[in-house]
């Protein structure tokens, strides 16, 4: 029988990016077990969804996250295009590339800005944050939102052509960016204060990585080379060189030097889409359309910036029946308890926040009993009622 101290952190702390509680077994100042629980972000997203024209529930997918909603709307986008055999224009795969990677960039420049306000370096948080307003303004000039872009459309994106000027003032900014990381990453690799905060903490093995299917920067940093972009490449990823980043040891310094080893090769990746961007290519302009007539049932993965995104959906005449999202965060969720398991409590924030969970993301299913009646998570954890997720 335990008798150490419970110790809850959230579903509010200063020191975490989102909502989040875990309920925390300590014995002095160590964790002996790390339970995660969910559900005070539930949205019932989902639920949502069913019911909605194809077209309308673009517009709901795309408020599951406003980190990573263009990796939403593509994942969704592409799902439909897939049922309907749908063969969309190249300009309009390179436009939506371009996107999925800045928001790729901004996504791993916002945790590591994060993860270094954890450790009260408050200048390192400001420049990686000023160097995130670069793609910010990026995605303002191309798609006219910072946040929420809604350029996805069956067939066809709705922002209209990237221009010559607009793609050579985002190039513009990749080189800012650029810079900034290659003398950033060297300085995070040898900072004295953030090796003895980072270093071997958190760590995942590469057997760990496998068995828990972590996937993402998490799996990559401990050498699980799985990328959706290489391995299942959707939209026109195949026709560029694409190198999967990796790095060895898993721990919370690894995921941050891997992640700056991302936004490098996204940088790397923009740019080439830039030097083949077929300019003069006209694609067809983006009319509303409710009434889409489409049954059927596919499905469609994304490397969203955490990892992999999968999308199921079942159609009947333009209406979702049934949808099932998977987003990375789900392959975290049994994670904690292992990963903080005889770890010092002052610890906890830095290795979750290296983790880059997102539950907004993730909190969006039913849970169906024996009965068939449906509830919320939330309830069920509110009731003590014991579910698979």
């Amino acid at each position: 029988m335990h008798n150490g101290t419970i110790f809850p952190i959230g579903p509010e702390h200063p020191a975490l990016e989102e909502i989040i509680f875990l309920e925390l077994k300590t014995e002095a100042n160590v964790v002996v077990s790390a339970k995660p629980k969910v559900g005070y972000l539930h949205r019932s997203i989902e639920e949502l969804l069913i019911g909605k024209p194809i077209q309308k529930a673009l517009f709901v997918a795309e408020r599951i996250c406003g980190i990573c909603s263009h990796s939403h709307t593509q994942a969704l986008v592409n799902t439909i295009e897939k049922l309907m055999n749908l063969e969309v224009p190249v300009k309009v795969s390179l436009q939506r590339m371009i996107i999925a990677e800045l928001e790729r960039i901004h996504s791993h420049l916002l945790c590591i800005g994060l993860l270094l306000h954890e450790i009260g370096l408050e200048t390192y948080f400001m420049l990686f944050w000023k160097n995130r307003e670069y793609i910010l303004d990026c995605f303002e000039f191309l798609t006219g939102g910072r946040v929420h872009h809604s350029i996805n459309a069956i067939g066809t994106v709705r922002c209209g052509d990237f221009t010559k000027e607009k793609l050579e003032k985002v190039n513009e900014y990749l080189e800012k960016v650029k810079l900034f990381i290659e003398q950033h990453r060297k300085i995070i690799s040898t900072h004295e204060v953030i090796v003895s905060r980072f270093k071997d903490k958190g760590r995942i093995s590469n057997a760990f990585a496998k068995n828990f299917d972590v996937v993402g920067p998490n799996g990559r940093a401990s050498s699980y080379a799985f990328d959706i972009r290489k391995i299942d490449p959707y939209e026109l990823y195949a026709d560029f060189p694409l190198k999967i980043c990796v790095r060895k040891n898993g721990c919370a310094l690894e995921r941050t030097l891997l992640r700056c080893d991302e936004i490098l090769e996204s940088i790397k990746l923009i740019q080439n889409i830039i030097e083949t961007f077929p300019y003069h290519e006209k694609i067809s302009e983006y009319k509303p359309k409710l009434s889409w007539n489409i049954s059927g049932c596919a499905y469609s993965r994304a490397e969203a910036p955490r990892g992999e995104l999968f999308y199921y959906i079942e159609a009947k005449n333009g209406i979702i029946q049934n949808i099932k999202i998977k987003t990375p965060t789900f392959h975290l969720l049994g994670l904690f308890d292992k990963i903080l398991k005889d770890v010092p409590i002052a610890r906890v924030p830095v290795i979750i926040q290296s983790l880059d969970p997102c539950f907004s993301c993730m909190e969006r299913c039913l849970v169906v009993n024996e009965k068939g009646e449906k509830h919320l998570l939330k309830k069920y954890h509110q009731h003590g009622v014991k579910h698979d997720h």
